[in-house]
């Protein structure tokens, strides 16, 4: 079991110097809003995904005034230390494990698991289909090397490709260019979306566990995985599309279009579901997500940041009661009032 056992921070986000200890089990980051229980979430993330769940400019979490920031994080696996390091300054990562740098960050990328649920996300989950691609790719490239190699290839030869069909002149020597770009993304759309829906396949009995559990009315969550290419033809499904991408201007077959349907009971859950239903769905595909990860890895680790925020007082009782025992936790919430005792007792709790 992956145990965070303590985390020291240095002049990230409103925290400039903090200094936290954590249990195994449940442990819950309490205290008012604005005092930073987010920020140490958020931290740990970084720490463990070498980037920020709420912004994609690695700038914007230094503290003001600061030009660079340090997280140190003890874990414990198996019984042995784990110290991870990591600083950012003057737009560079330096990522350590144990005193030894990384030289590149997709080599430290999936040695430690962890599952994250946010307020926003069920938001962008249910509008924006470049979301729920990247749900994919976040936890399908903490298990597969192979994986996010392929994405970030994949993602490469796309906006060299784009850039191609931007000022786009029709003659041979650049439709052979564009052959070439297609006939390079080949291999990587096979993994990619081989990959994808095997994994939202396997998800299917672990997020129906939860749902089952956390609701307890006979319901299902579906997932379909939605494709705009025919996988066993693809040269000639880009043959098909080179008009229409070279008027467009852009790339519109591939991986970068797919998406992932979510449903419950056949429909869909953004347009006929309740707010409340919107967030007990997001919740039990991350526990789902949790219970994959850990049946083949032991290093998993979940944060819950402001997840009672959305649900009744009898679902956040159901949802303390319901997550995994042999996982590490770790939850933020400005309110505990109407939890059970009993529950708590059981919680490490980090006041803030």
């Amino acid at each position: 079991m992956l145990t965070l056992k303590r985390l020291q921070i240095n002049k990230f986000r409103c925290i400039k110097n903090g200094d936290y200890s954590f249990q195994n089990g449940v442990n819950i980051i309490f205290g008012p809003n604005g005092c930073g229980k987010t920020s140490i979430i958020e931290s740990i993330y970084v720490t463990m995904m070498t980037k920020s769940f709420r912004t994609n400019r690695d700038v914007e979490y230094i503290s003001e005034n600061d030009n660079y920031t340090n997280i140190k994080a003890l874990f414990e696996l198996d019984d042995q230390s784990k110290e991870i390091n990591y600083s950012f300054f003057d737009k560079k990562k330096i990522i350590m494990l144990n005193g030894k740098e990384f030289n590149r960050i997709r080599d430290y990328i999936g040695l430690f698991k962890l599952v994250c649920f946010e307020p926003n996300e069920v938001f962008v989950l249910k509008n924006d289909s470049f979301y729920r691609r990247k749900l994919l790719d976040v936890y399908i490239s903490q298990i597969d090397s192979k994986y996010l190699n392929s994405l970030m290839n994949y993602n490469k030869v796309i906006e060299e490709k784009n850039a191609l069909l931007k000022g786009f002149k029709k003659n041979k020597d650049s439709l052979f260019i564009l052959k070439a770009y297609n006939n390079l993304l080949i291999n990587d759309i096979l993994y990619i979306h081989n990959k994808r829906k095997k994994f939202i396949k396997d998800l299917f009995i672990y997020v129906n566990k939860y749902a089952k559990l956390f609701n307890n009315i006979n319901y299902e969550l579906n997932f379909e995985y939605k494709f705009n290419y025919d996988v066993d033809n693809l040269l000639i499904t880009f043959d098909n599309y080179v008009d229409k991408e070279i008027e467009h201007g852009a790339s519109i077959i591939g991986v970068h279009r797919d998406d992932l349907s979510i449903e419950m009971n056949y429909k869909n859950f953004a347009k006929y579901c309740s707010i409340g239903q919107q967030n007990t769905i997001v919740i039990c595909l991350k526990l789902g997500i949790v219970d994959y990860l850990k049946e083949k890895f032991e290093n998993v680790i979940l944060i819950l940041d402001d997840v009672f925020a959305e649900l009744d007082l009898e679902s956040q009782n159901k949802l303390l009661s319901i997550i995994p025992k042999d996982v590490q936790t770790i939850i933020t919430t400005s309110v505990l009032d109407g939890i059970d005792k009993e529950l708590i007792k059981k919680c490490n709790i980090i006041r803030m």
